[in-house]
């Protein structure tokens, strides 16, 4: 959370210039949608912000790497450290690094971890 941030979902609409009368319900609707994860965090649901672009829309790998990692049983929580931790499956770097510079590597990453045997 320090590191790269984490949004209520009505900050999610006003950083993404949402004009909704329910100042949730954008980041909400995403998190249905399976675009984006939220955690728990100290009382309040929190969007990271590593999983939006500079204009607060989710970054297009997210749904994709997300589907893989709910797929291996993942929960909420440890999808976001998944995100933040070194893997092999990367050279030893981590995909929120990558997400710009190299999103179907951080793809291919998440299905290999919901491929691994287990």
């Amino acid at each position: 959370m320090s590191e790269h941030g984490a949004w209520p979902g009505s900050e999610v609409a006003d950083r993404a210039g949402s004009h909704a009368i329910n100042r949730s319900a954008l980041a909400s609707s995403w998190r249905a949608a399976g675009r984006v994860l939220a955690v728990e965090w100290n009382g309040s649901t929190v969007f990271p912000a590593f999983q939006f672009d500079a204009d607060v829309q989710p970054r297009p790998a997210i749904a994709t790497v997300l589907a893989h990692l709910r797929a291996a049983g993942l929960s909420e929580w440890q999808q976001a450290l998944w995100f933040n931790a070194v893997t092999g499956w990367l050279g030893d770097r981590r995909p929120v690094d990558l997400l710009d510079i190299e999103p179907a590597a951080v793809i291919a990453a998440a299905a290999a971890f919901h491929d691994r045997p287990t």
